[in-house]
């Protein structure tokens, strides 16, 4: 037996017919899940819509109450610039000024210290004749106690108050 064309044609034709309906079948089955699926999709909008519906006419009803609220407060927002400018330079203002301040200060340090140099220099040439003094009558007390034989106690150096200060400070 020899096949050709003619005789393998209702063959072929048989097997296209039930390709197509397993196809067709196919195709149902698809659109079955698909349906089910926008229908739990619908059934879920509705749902979500039913719960959301009262929030959102409370929220309808919150923006509509804080409108009027927002719009007074427009002019008040308009006058914050300018304020906020105003700061700004007061701030530099107060910057400058604190710059020349911590300038006079450390003029301040200087005239200070020289006031501190000169003073201990004062102090030392007041008291400079002061120690020569002292120790001059500390011989001469020695030489005297020598003399007239007095005790060793007596032979302590009696310490002069003048000119020890600025000695003592340094």
């Amino acid at each position: 037996m020899e096949i050709t064309v003619e005789t393998a044609m209702p063959w072929l034709l048989a097997a296209l017919a039930v390709l197509g309906i397993v196809a067709l079948i196919a195709l149902i089955v698809v659109l079955v899940k698909v349906a089910k699926a926008v229908s739990g999709v619908n059934e879920l909008v509705e749902t979500a819509n039913k719960q959301l519906s009262p929030t959102l006419q409370n929220v309808n009803a919150m923006v509509e109450g804080v409108t009027p609220s927002v719009q007074a407060l427009g002019p008040a927002l308009e006058k914050v610039d300018p304020l906020v400018d105003r700061v700004q330079l007061t701030v530099d203002t107060v910057n400058l000024e604190l710059l020349r301040v911590d300038g006079i200060l450390e003029d301040v340090e200087q005239v200070t210290d020289v006031a501190g140099n000169a003073a201990t220099t004062v102090n030392n040439v007041i008291s400079a004749p002061s120690e020569a003094v002292a120790g001059l009558l500390d011989k001469v007390k020695g030489l005297v106690d020598d003399a007239t034989g007095t005790s060793e106690d007596s032979k302590k150096r009696f310490v002069y108050p003048v000119g020890k200060a600025g000695k003592d400070q340094s």
